[in-house]
């Protein structure tokens, strides 16, 4: 399961501020009217949005993304948030999107495809891939499925990011500037 690292570790985070895993929009976004009245999308830990597609035989979908800065989780394209957009969905791909300053632990293939078998062994990464999205400088401290104590810091400097990350090596890297 590509997710499983980001899955536990927002599970964590989850479990320490007693709040759900996928949670509604309001909850995060508690200022922002239209947030509060959108029943059919939900923030699936603290860092992604998901908008799945409802309707059978629909593959496009109104979208709303609420302020800041967004990316899309499969093409990488950047979206500005406080607007709604019109998203076309492949058949096998659910709308989700990376909020601004997110570092998203993935479990890639050996082919670095997402969305594709990683078999069942949960006891090692076959590639660890860190997706972060960066618009100013962060650090965020995680802890994996494998029980790695992940500190990942970024360091913004006007047009570029240098990025630290410990506790876990032989990784790759999938660095957003925003």
């Amino acid at each position: 399961m590509n997710l499983l690292p980001y899955i536990y570790s927002q599970s964590i985070i989850s479990c320490e501020e007693k709040q759900p895993l996928m949670r509604a929009l309001k909850m995060m976004y508690e200022e922002d009217a239209l947030a509060s009245d959108i029943y059919d999308q939900y923030m699936f830990g603290e860092e992604l949005l998901v908008a799945p597609v409802i309707e059978e035989g629909m593959r496009e979908r109104k979208v709303y993304l609420p302020d800041g800065v967004w990316t899309d989780f499969w093409t990488h394209k950047k979206y500005e948030g406080a607007s709604t957009i019109t998203y076309l969905s492949e058949v096998n791909q659910i709308p989700v999107f990376i909020k601004k300053n997110a570092v998203v632990l993935l479990n890639l293939n050996e082919k670095n495809n997402l969305g594709e078998s990683v078999g069942n062994t949960i006891n090692a990464y076959q590639k660890a891939c860190f997706v972060i999205t960066a618009k100013s400088s962060f650090e965020k401290e995680l802890v994996d499925h494998l029980g790695n104590k992940i500190v990942v810091k970024v360091v913004k400097e006007s047009e570029t990011s240098q990025v630290t990350i410990t506790g876990l090596s032989n990784y790759k890297l999938k660095l957003i500037e925003l």
